[in-house]
Parts: structure tokens; C-alpha cells; sequence
């Protein structure tokens, strides 16, 4: 939700994408021995219901893993929600929306605070949720050692489409163009009377902190390949491999967002990438009542794309290879099971027998390096 409390369109396409993957993510770790507890947690909460009496990222994350832990939780696993808010009255709020939830906690404290003194409990496995006025508020410092952090994934809100305009030098601000930005990044009141120093500020802040230069706003051509960058500088600084973008634009195609995800673990990828899907078809069957729907792009990257012609590849490297690059399991089985047989050749590995067209592309196959055939693909 926004600095006046009340959650938008778009904010509401991120609230669901954040569901989804909760929902997925929890259902596939508390049905492993891999982590004795899961943590959520949100450092810039809210007070769990908006002004306009829509439910926060809190009491979304709240009522899903309370729904999810009593389905699939056979092992009896901890799960922890831990959530933060600056401000006393939103805390106050939050604390009594989250009464009937006793794994939820909420503390009150400056978020820089928070996340320089947070350390991964011991086999745990940890989801942050990262919304964009909290820019302002975390130390470039504290982020980039928070996303290097292992066993964590990140959904990050970026305002993108603003940040790569503003960091344009023929732009100057108006009021109609940042419309519900200085609230997101922290300020409030009239546009015109705000610094341009300290408008530009945060934002030169935030970028600087990932290692990326303003300039690369300004030669990039556009605000997908701007979003390369803060991709490539996300990776860089995570060190992981595990970084997506996706955006979402209004229906004037002058307003869009990133939602950005970082994982250092290829499962929590994959089920990324699921969510992701489901969102899209989602939106996809409501698009008439929606304001903001998905950027037009690809549905995937063709795997044609990334490997290299007449050289073998097993099913474990190309689940992995496929992960990487943004494409699921699924679109890839599929996507071989239709291509020309003249364009690919399957074979079993010595000594592996495959059943009646198997591909085992899957995490189980590549949890276990069972690796059964090998994919070759032909110019």
C-alpha cells in the first residue's frame, strides 16, 4: 500500500504474484528434510489492511501459510512470519489484525535497523518481500549483503519504468508524470515544491548501491534493457543466477513496474517461474476488469537460443540450463515433444533405459544427478 494506505491496481497484480509463490514455495519445503524452519518477512508491513479495506502483503502472507502449513506441513516443520513496520500506528494495527496467527511477530523498528542486525536462524530457509518505499530507508550497504545471503529468496517492487525516465537528463519532473512515485520512494506533498537533489537522491542511491551507474540509465535504449541491467547487477551482487524480471504496464502503456525475483536455489526458482505463469493466465481471464496487465514479451526465451547445436546435453544440465534462462520444465518437455524429430536427437545414456518418450527434466533428475538421456539439437 501506498503512503495514504490505499493499495492500487498495480500493487494488487504484485500482492497476487507474492501469493502464488508463497503458496508454492511453502507447499514444496515443508514436504522436504532440506530446512527444520521457513521464515517470511516482510520489513516494510504496513498495517495488514488498506484504507480502502484491501488486504496487505502481511494478512496475505498470514492467511496462506496458515492455510498451506495445515495441508501439507507432514513433517511437523516451523514456520515463522516476521514483520516490520517503522511506524507505531501501523504496527498497532498490524499487530491486532494478526491476533489469531501464532506464528506471526511484528516489531517496530527502523528498517536499516532491521536488516543490518537480521541473521539467518540456523536451518532455516528465508522469503523477504520488498516493497519500493523502503528504498529510502535501507542502506545500499545492508541490501547488497542481504541479497548475497544464502538460503534467501527476494521479491522486489521497483518502480522502474519512473526510475529509468527520471535518470534521463532531458527529463524534468512534473507532477503529472510522478503521480503516485514520491509516496512510493518516501515523500509527500506537491512535486513541484520537492528538491530535484533530493528527489534524484534516493533513486542515484539505490542504483549506485548495486553497482550500477547512472549512466546506464541514460545509454540504455530502453526500459527493458534497463531492466537487463539491474538484472545483470542483481546477479552480480546475489551471486546467483536465479534473477527475473517481470513487467507489468498500465492500459496507457505510460506507467510500468518490475517485479523482481532472486533465489539462490534452482527450486525455489522453478516455482517462481510456476507462480509467474499461473499470474499470467490469471490476468489473462480477468483482463477486461484490470487497469494493469502484463507487459507484452515472449511467454519464454526458445531454448534455441541458448544452447549450442550438435552438442549433447543430459537432462539434468538442460533442467538446469532451462531454469536459468526463464523457462519452465513443462514449456521445455513440450516444447520437445513437438519440435521436428530432424531437429533433435534423444538418446539413452549407457547403461540407462529410457521409458516410451521420458525426458526427466525435473528437479527430482537433477536433485539426484540421475542423469538418463542426452538432447542434442541440430542446425
Amino acid at each position: 500500500m501506498d503512503k495514504m494506505g490505499i493499495i492500487q491496481e498495480h500493487s494488487k497484480i504484485k500482492l497476487e504474484l507474492y501469493r502464488l509463490y508463497l503458496e508454492s514455495y511453502l507447499s514444496v519445503l515443508l514436504t522436504t528434510r532440506f530446512f527444520n524452519r521457513i521464515e517470511v518477512i516482510d520489513v516494510f508491513a504496513g498495517s495488514g489492511i488498506s484504507q480502502n479495506e484491501e488486504k496487505g502483503s502481511a494478512v496475505i502472507a498470514a492467511e496462506t501459510i496458515a492455510s498451506v502449513r495445515k495441508e501439507h506441513n507432514k513433517f511437523g516443520k516451523q514456520v515463522a512470519l516476521k514483520l516490520n513496520d517503522s511506524d507505531t500506528n501501523s504496527c498497532a494495527a498490524l499487530t491486532g489484525h494478526l491476533n489469531a496467527y501464532d506464528f506471526a511477530s511484528v516489531t517496530c523498528v527502523n528498517a536499516d535497523q532491521y536488516i543490518q542486525s537480521w541473521n539467518p536462524t540456523s536451518g532455516s530457509h528465508n522469503l523477504f518481500f520488498i516493497d519500493p518505499h523502503g528504498y529510502t530507508q535501507v542502506s545500499t550497504t545492508n541490501l547488497s549483503r542481504l541479497f548475497a545471503t544464502q538460503h534467501c529468496d527476494f521479491l522486489i517492487f521497483i518502480p522502474i519504468n519512473h526510475i529509468y525516465r527520471f535518470l534521463k537528463p532531458s527529463h524534468t519532473p512534473n507532477s503529472q508524470e510522478d503521480s503516485g512515485f514520491l509516496s512510493e520512494l518516501g515523500f509527500e506533498g506537491d512535486v513541484r515544491q520537492v528538491d530535484v537533489n533530493n528527489y534524484y537522491g534516493p533513486i542515484k542511491q539505490f542504483l549506485a548501491g548495486l553497482g550500477i551507474e547512472e549512466a546506464a540509465a541514460q545509454t540504455s535504449s530502453n526500459v527493458k534493457a534497463f531492466a537487463d541491467v539491474i538484472i545483470a547487477a542483481l546477479r552480480k551482487i546475489s551471486g546467483s543466477k536465479y534473477v527475473y524480471c517481470q513487467m507489468i504496464q498500465n492500459k496507457e502503456n505510460n506507467n510500468r513496474y518490475g517485479l523482481f525475483f532472486i533465489s539462490h536455489h534452482v527450486l525455489g526458482a522453478e516455482k517462481f517461474l510456476d507462480a509467474q505463469s499461473k499470474l499470467k493466465r490469471q490476468s489473462q481471464e480477468a483482463l477486461p476488469q484490470m487497469t494493469f496487465d502484463f507487459v507484452a514479451q515472449p511467454e519464454t526465451e526458445s531454448i534455441l537460443a541458448i544452447v549450442t547445436f550438435d552438442c549433447p546435453y543430459d537432462n539434468v544440465a538442460l533442467y538446469e540450463l532451462a531454469i536459468e534462462n526463464g523457462i519452465r520444465p513443462a514449456e521445455l518437455k513440450k516444447f520437445l515433444k513437438d519440435t521436428d524429430k530432424s531437429k533433435i536427437e534423444i538418446n539413452s545414456l549407457p547403461g540407462k533405459k529410457r521409458n516410451s518418450g521420458g525426458l526427466y527434466i525435473d528437479y527430482k533428475h537433477f536433485s539426484e544427478s540421475d542423469r538418463i538421456i542426452t538432447v542434442t539439437f541440430r542446425s
